[in-house]
């Protein structure tokens, strides 16, 4: 699969509509953890999410690759796009009766990426990453549910073994690691859309002056993630990926940044509700939130330390951000909703303001190239 790099290739038109329908996908996986989720939704809700990002992420390196202006690129962006929308209208049932019709979606996204890769890889490799998948997830339509939950999730594994391992270094791709990296930043802008979509629902069914507070301190919230993630992460990573082994490429901005996405979908999840209910919070949006938040500071601190950063400052912020986020969730049962919003909100704006300082700084005696690269954590 090693391609020429070419011209710096940017996101076409294509990739945009083929993102319309993860907005959706987001969305109804978002809807799996409002109100007090539990551990069976929290499962679910992981289950869910793995089968699509994967789809989205496999036909993104296609077109990073290959290119999106090609007929057979947008053809398989379009094909691609049918298929998930197919996942996307079973997810609200996708353990129950609609499991089929989840399953069959995936297995015509692993079609469509074997159309897409035979002609430019080897047949073998290509055999390899689509064939055991969709074999699992075609037996999973006839077993139960607790096998078929596992097959689902063995069917994904061993795509992702298949990348890691099996597939020979020549025939790895050469990644245009702006596109890719661009590719992914717009998924996260999808998942923080979804996040204001989900409080502004959540306050039009559930006017009241308190839940126009959670919405004001949600928005500061997610206003500042992505301030800290487009200023700071995204440009880093573009940075410091660009003499990057295809491998470290394939880590940071593929496999690494599903917890991401994940985390800020649950917390998504949590600030709908607590907009709606912003007296007092249930405890599963509580974890929704405070969970969602520390599992995004974890996942920076090792794509930071993938990055090759300074392990001590980025550690540091990361206790930080875990204390803040665990202390909170200790609380909720004793603060309003808007508190616990408020606490998280100024764990990352202190954070966002502390760097941007540094950055300020740091600006006024070093040169660009100097300048501390630990800003990937923020």
């Amino acid at each position: 699969m090693t391609l020429s790099q070419g011209e710096e290739q940017r996101a076409g038109w294509a990739e945009l509509f083929f993102d319309l329908v993860f907005v959706v996908a987001v969305a109804r996986l978002a809807h799996l953890l409002e109100g007090d989720p539990g551990p069976a939704q929290f499962g679910t809700f992981v289950l869910l999410f793995v089968a699509p990002w994967w789809v989205w992420l496999t036909v993104t390196v296609f077109v990073n690759v290959t290119g999106s202006d090609s007929t057979r690129s947008r053809l398989a962006l379009l094909a691609s796009m049918a298929a998930m929308g197919v996942m996307a209208v079973a997810i609200p049932e996708a353990t129950g009766e609609r499991a089929t019709v989840y399953a069959l979606g995936f297995i015509a996204s692993r079609v469509v990426s074997f159309a897409m890769w035979w002609a430019v890889a080897p047949l073998k490799v290509v055999l390899a990453f689509n064939g055991f998948s969709s074999a699992l997830w075609a037996i999973s339509i006839f077993v139960p549910p607790p096998y078929r939950a596992l097959l689902w999730l063995a069917g994904v594994a061993c795509e992702v073994v298949t990348l890691i391992v099996i597939q020979p270094r020549k025939h790895e791709p050469s990644y245009q690691v702006p596109h890719i990296v661009e590719r992914v930043g717009l998924f996260v802008i999808i998942v923080l859309g979804e996040s204001v979509a989900a409080a502004l629902g959540a306050l039009d069914q559930h006017w009241s002056a308190a839940g126009w507070v959670v919405l004001g301190l949600g928005f500061v919230l997610f206003a500042a993630l992505w301030w800290s993630y487009f200023d700071f992460t995204s440009a880093v990573a573009a940075r410091e990926l660009l003499p990057a082994k295809n491998s470290r490429v394939r880590d940071v901005m593929g496999i690494g940044h599903f917890p991401v996405v994940a985390a800020l979908t649950s917390m998504a999840a949590g600030l709908g509700t607590a907009v709606a209910e912003p007296g007092h919070l249930p405890y599963g949006a509580a974890l929704a939130l405070c969970g969602g938040l520390a599992l995004y500071r974890l996942t920076f601190l090792v794509l930071a330390l993938l990055l090759g950063q300074p392990a001590g400052p980025v550690a540091g912020w990361t206790a930080l951000g875990l204390v803040v986020a665990v202390g909170t969730l200790a609380l909720f049962p004793v603060i309003p909703a808007w508190a616990v919003v408020g606490l998280l909100a100024a764990e990352v704006v202190t954070r966002l303001t502390r760097t941007l300082t540094v950055r300020r700084a740091t600006a006024e005696v070093t040169s660009p190239a100097e300048r501390p690269q630990q800003e990937v954590a923020r």
